[in-house]
């Protein structure tokens, strides 16, 4: 991201000073006091140069908490837009004169204005958010920031786009993937006029390898520049992070870096988001570097609080559809996968994790050095390498000069001999150095996937208790029912989905309870997502009538005369004896919870 660029405070305009490095936390915004300073901010939001969305806040009749909280609200933009804060009256009206019509913002509300100037022709890409009671001010500010990050993720990936087509060359080929070198950072392209072309990680996407995006046989389109026969291909458009992931969604997300409390997780490549260690397990004791491993592709629920995006791996099941991650080259593949890991550079080994008592890799992996070993080789492959151009180079010195010198063939001689030894040397050191790559990957491997193993049962021992917490089967199911809507709800959406009105069937508690503690946890949240009436959640459970058999024209399951009928919806998907939730729709509104049993049971 561009070095941001703080605005001159002038006659008219106030603002925090820029924190000092005591006080990070203290972020920083703007205050129109007098209508000349509308001047200022008017040739900012009319700059075509701007590098920055701007949020501007209008403030009328809502004061104290009734406001917005634009400290608050500058956190959490950071330093993705400029915010500023105009009073309604003189101020905006004198803005209001400097901007194109129905662009001003007034009363009390906010506006993002995009870096492009589209929004002075078109005002509703720019949209007003006017905020007529307190109750609208937290969900405009939400739409505000969903705004500013969709900003964002276009304008990142504009620009990755604008450099992979910037060359020196208009010349486009096309051409066939032949080959991955350099651990997949390189792509040999056999171009279709003759001849090869070369694309490279670090003029396509510099996160990502080049074996990721492509694959072999791929056809490919783009500009080649022949003075060193590489290959420029455009990126695809791609859609918006709100786009592709809807709130509630489970993607694969790569992790760039962590440490013991929290880890970056990329979504797309260039926008990664925090993952808190309390959103991968519940137990105390674990860290963030005992779960998760540099460079994993990771599963995690993409959830939203205020607008800004909140990342959590826990309640996920393993039949639960995950989104593909976006295709970035046309014809190509998905940048991400899930089991396709991106090993961490030699140099930055992969820590050894706390496997609280686990020792089924251990001993494989403490008997390597991982890094220190490939580091010891790289770095004599690169000697040999060097030392071989220079004697080169002395042969060609001593091969242009006349050789009449007794001295000068003796010392060819020699120079021959030596280059002949470190070629044979080279190629020793460059099969190790192969096997101790394939090594490394493998051990990285070995050991992401017995974090992935290890992440259920870890985040499971904070819930289980030592004992019953109460003296019946129903009140302690109750409990549990509570707790799994407190995790599977946000927040922000506890109020708009309770939990509904249920009871108990006398065979419900026994039937949750004889389920393993993993399955009993996917049968609550089939439960929490039929009280609380979560509509995506909902439908992906496949909720329909029971049906006296199998057949489509059988009657359904009823009783009290027909006015009460048993439903049925997906527990578990896609294996073998999956659960299924029976529950009775009564007469009365409420809900009665039956059965939970495996997908051939038909008994209501």
């Amino acid at each position: 991201m561009p070095a941001r660029k703080r605005h001159r405070v002038s006659r008219g305009v106030t603002g925090t000073a820029l924190p000092p490095r005591s006080a990070p936390d203290r972020p920083t915004f703007h205050r129109l006091t007098e209508a000349s300073g509308a001047t200022e901010l008017a040739e900012l939001l009319l700059d075509p140069q701007r590098q920055h969305p701007v949020v501007v806040v209008s403030q009328w009749k809502f004061k104290g908490d009734d406001a917005v909280d634009v400290q608050d609200l500058a956190s959490k933009l950071g330093d993705d837009a400029d915010l500023w804060i105009v009073p309604n009256g003189p101020v905006t009206r004198a803005l209001a004169e400097l901007l194109p019509p129905e662009t001003e913002a007034f009363r009390d509300a906010l506006r993002v204005y995009p870096t492009h100037l589209g929004w002075t022709d078109d005002p509703y890409q720019s949209p007003l958010h006017i905020l007529e009671t307190p109750a609208d001010v937290r969900p405009a500010v939400a739409r505000v920031l969903q705004e500013v990050e969709d900003l964002a993720s276009s304008r990142h990936w504009a620009q990755s786009r604008q450099q992979a087509r910037d060359t020196t060359t208009t010349t486009v080929r096309k051409g066939t993937v032949q080959a991955f070198i350099a651990e997949g950072s390189r792509a040999v392209i056999e171009l279709d006029d003759g001849g090869q072309a070369m694309v490279c990680q670090e003029e396509l996407v510099p996160e990502i390898p080049v074996s990721w995006l492509l694959s072999p046989g791929q056809r490919v389109v783009g500009v080649v520049e022949p003075a060193v026969n590489r290959m420029r291909c455009e990126l695809l458009e791609v859609p918006s992070l709100a786009a592709h992931y809807p709130k509630g969604s489970l993607a694969l997300g790569l992790v760039t870096s962590l440490n013991t409390t929290s880890a970056e997780v990329m979504l797309y490549p260039g926008m990664t988001f925090a993952l808190a260690v309390g959103a991968i397990s519940t137990n105390e004791m674990d860290t963030v570097e005992d779960l998760l491993s540099p460079g994993e592709a990771v599963v995690v629920r993409v959830g939203r609080d205020a607008g800004r995006v909140q990342l959590t791996m826990l309640d996920i099941d393993d039949d639960e559809p995950v989104i593909p991650a976006p295709v970035l080259v046309a014809e190509g593949t998905p940048w991400l996968e899930f089991g396709r890991n991106l090993n961490p550079a030699p140099d930055e080994p992969a820590p050894a994790p706390d496997l609280g008592g686990s020792t089924e890799l251990m001993p494989a992996i403490s008997k390597v050095r991982r890094g220190t070993a490939l580091r010891d080789t790289q770095l004599a492959l690169e000697s040999a390498r060097a030392e071989i151009m220079t004697l080169r180079e002395e042969r060609l010195r001593l091969s242009s000069n006349t050789p009449d010198s007794t001295a000068i063939r003796t010392q060819a001689a020699v120079d021959g001999e030596a280059l002949a030894r470190l070629g044979t040397e080279l190629g020793r050191v460059e099969r190790r150095n192969q096997q101790l790559t394939e090594q490394v990957a493998h051990l990285n491997e070995q050991l992401a996937r017995l974090r992935r193993k290890r992440r259920p049962l870890r985040a499971g021992e904070g819930r289980q208790s030592a004992s019953p917490a109460f003296l019946t089967a129903n009140e302690q199911v109750q409990h549990d029912l509570y707790l799994a809507w407190v995790e599977r709800v946000p927040a922000t959406e506890k109020e708009a989905h309770p939990l509904g009105e249920y009871r108990f069937g006398d065979e419900f508690a026994a039937s949750l309870n004889l389920l393993p503690v993993d399955k009993k946890q996917k049968a609550l949240k089939a439960v929490v997502d039929l009280l609380s009436a979560l509509p995506g959640a909902l439908r992906a459970r496949d909720a329909h009538v029971l049906r006296t058999s199998p057949a489509g024209d059988a009657p359904p399951v009823t009783r009290a005369g027909g006015s009460e009928t048993c439903w049925r919806l997906s527990v578990e998907l896609g294996v073998e004896a999956a659960r299924r939730l029976h529950y009775w729709k009564c007469s009365d509104g409420v809900i009665e919870l039956s059965r939970v049993v495996v997908h051939e049971d038909f008994k209501p």
